[in-house]
């Protein structure tokens, strides 16, 4: 006996294809949005960044279209030089201003906390004698104690 399967590989018959066994494209629709709408008393409530911001797109305008075009007199670039230079001077010595100040805060910091170290240490020694007395003082009361009752028995 052989099966179907066999007999129609030696026969050569394919096997009729059922329209709903083959794949088909998907089309889907494409999903249009209500947009966001955010009552007034929220939006006031909210802070900045997440206030909608309702700005809309500009088209970019180039340097040249916002202001027109300034030929200057060679005295007048002279006089821009100058400020452009000590501009940058200024930059720098507020760079440098700032990195001496970092510095300066570092070693500040550092002293400050060895201080703090020394301090703690200071308040940990003074417990250590303080509690070292209380416990001398608690050991002649019951030794005195102790003597006390020796006496009475």
């Amino acid at each position: 006996m052989k099966t179907v399967g066999q007999l129609r590989y030696e026969l050569g018959i394919k096997q009729k294809k059922r329209k709903d066994s083959l794949y088909k494209p998907i089309v889907r629709q494409e999903r249009h949005f209500n947009p966001l709408h955010i009552p007034k008393a929220l939006q006031k409530a909210l802070p900045f960044k997440n206030k909608p911001k309702m700005m809309e797109k500009k088209g970019k305008t180039t340097r040249d279209k916002l202001r027109p075009a300034v030929i200057r007199e060679p005295h007048e670039r002279k006089i821009s030089a100058l400020l452009a230079a000590l501009g940058t001077v200024k930059n720098y010595k507020k760079q440098k201003a700032k990195a001496k100040h970092r510095v300066q805060r570092k070693e500040f910091m550092r002293s400050k906390q060895k201080e703090e170290e020394d301090k703690l240490k200071r308040q940990k020694e003074a417990r250590k004698k303080l509690f070292r007395t209380i416990g001398q003082r608690e050991k002649k009361k019951q030794k005195s104690s102790l003597k006390g009752s020796q006496e009475f028995s």
